[in-house]
């Protein structure tokens, strides 16, 4: 802020010939483009961070996808033996009588 007002005392100097409504004027055009260049340069830092998050969050999406098809894998590995062990067991019930007492 201390540079901009140096800048306006310079600039006030050289435009001593003009009146005092313009440089006026021109003052508060000068403090509307700087507020507006410093939203600016927040959005700009607010969209760097979004972007920085968003990269880490399509990381995270990447691994837990990745966990996600293992267990899946896993799960279907499970049924199958579980199944498998049913068939056994139906198929030991034929070969072998129940015992006399039932």
């Amino acid at each position: 802020m201390a540079t901009t007002n140096a800048k306006l005392e310079n600039s006030s100097e050289k435009l001593s010939g003009i009146s005092q409504k313009a440089f006026e004027a021109f003052l508060e055009k000068s403090q509307l483009i700087e507020a507006l260049e410093e939203r600016v340069n927040a959005l700009e830092s607010r969209n760097l961070f979004q972007d920085d998050v968003i990269d880490q969050l399509s990381e995270e999406l990447a691994v837990h996808q990745h966990k996600i098809a293992l267990m899946q894998e896993q799960i279907q590995l499970v049924a199958n033996r579980l199944k498998d062990a049913g068939e056994l067991s139906s198929n030991k019930d034929m070969i072998e009588p129940p015992p006399p007492h039932y």
